[in-house]
C-alpha cells in the first residue's frame, strides 16, 4: 500500500512539473522573443520603431513595423488623413500610422479600440480626427488579413 502511495507521488510530481516547464516555456516564448528593430528613413532621417515611438516597441508592434516600414514615409506624405493630421509632424502621423495597423492585424481590433489607443498619445483627439488614420491605413497601407 506504501508503495503504491510512494509511485502515485512520484507520478503526480512527474506531471506537474511537466506541466509546470510546458507553461514556463510558452509564457518565456513571448517575453524572450526578439523581432529586427528595422531602420528606415522616415521625413529623410534613419528611424527606428523604438525611436519613431519613443519607447521599445512590442514584439508585435515590431512586427507590424518591418512589415509597413518601407511604404510608411511615402503612404504618410501622399494619404489624405484629414485636416487634424496636418497639425502633426511627420513622425507623430507614422506613430500613429503604426499603431493602427498593428490593432488593424489582430482580430476583433476595432476603430474604438485604436481611438482609446491614440488617445493616450493624442488626447485632443476624437474619432472624426482619427478614423481617416484607421479607415486609410486599412485600406492602402496594411489591409486586415483575410
Amino acid at each position: 500500500m506504501t508503495r503504491f502511495f510512494g509511485v502515485m507521488l512520484v507520478l503526480v510530481a512527474v506531471v506537474a512539473a511537466g506541466f509546470y516547464f510546458a507553461l514556463r516555456g510558452l509564457s518565456d516564448s513571448d517575453s524572450t522573443r526578439t523581432v529586427e528593430d528595422t531602420r528606415v528613413l522616415l521625413d529623410g532621417t534613419p528611424t527606428t520603431c523604438g525611436e519613431l515611438l519613443g519607447a521599445p516597441c512590442s514584439v508585435a508592434l515590431q512586427t507590424t513595423y518591418n512589415r509597413i516600414a518601407p511604404r510608411l514615409d511615402g503612404f504618410v506624405r501622399g494619404a489624405d488623413l484629414g485636416p487634424w493630421a496636418a497639425t502633426l509632424d511627420s513622425d507623430e502621423t507614422a506613430a500613429l500610422v503604426v499603431e493602427a495597423c498593428s490593432l488593424i492585424g489582430q482580430p476583433g481590433q476595432t476603430q474604438l479600440e485604436f481611438v482609446d489607443l491614440a488617445r493616450v498619445r493624442h488626447p485632443e483627439a476624437g474619432s472624426p480626427e482619427l478614423f481617416p488614420f484607421w479607415n486609410r491605413a486599412r485600406e492602402g497601407l496594411c489591409p486586415p488579413p483575410a
